[in-house]
């Protein structure tokens, strides 16, 4: 009975810890999908021909959402997002370690945009292990 009880008690020690990161996992990509609400409505802006340098890609204008605040993303798990030259900045409340997921545009000739994540940023979600 003690070898089982000893057993199990390894396996919980084991299994807890990932778990916990398993479910923040999870809970981080509330993050990455408010930010990608900016990609769709970027996207229109440039193909439509209103936007053409990255440098005007920014919160607010021609039709991309302004930036979210604490609150306002719907998610419990969202600190703030925002557009601003053409870099995505999502970030995670104090449970993820305010935590970021940045993402960088760039525009090609044929007015498409091609979007490169970013995790060299200081606090990235990459570094802390939830993307």
């Amino acid at each position: 009975m003690m070898v089982v009880i000893a057993i199990a008690g390894i396996l919980t020690a084991i299994a807890v810890p990932k778990y916990n990161t398993y479910q923040k996992r999870s809970r981080f990509t509330e993050v990455v999908l408010a930010a990608s609400a900016y990609k769709l409505p970027a996207s229109i802006a440039v193909q439509s021909g209103k936007i053409t340098n990255v440098d005007d890609l920014n919160s607010g204008k021609y039709g991309i959402p302004g930036k979210l605040e604490s609150g306002q993303s719907g998610s419990p798990h969202v600190e703030s997002v925002s557009i601003d030259k053409g870099k995505i900045r999502a970030i995670g409340t104090a449970a993820f370690e305010n935590a970021v997921f940045e993402m960088q545009a760039t525009i090609t000739p044929s007015s498409q945009i091609v979007w490169t994540i970013n995790d060299k940023v200081t606090d990235s979600c990459q570094s802390k292990g939830y993307c």
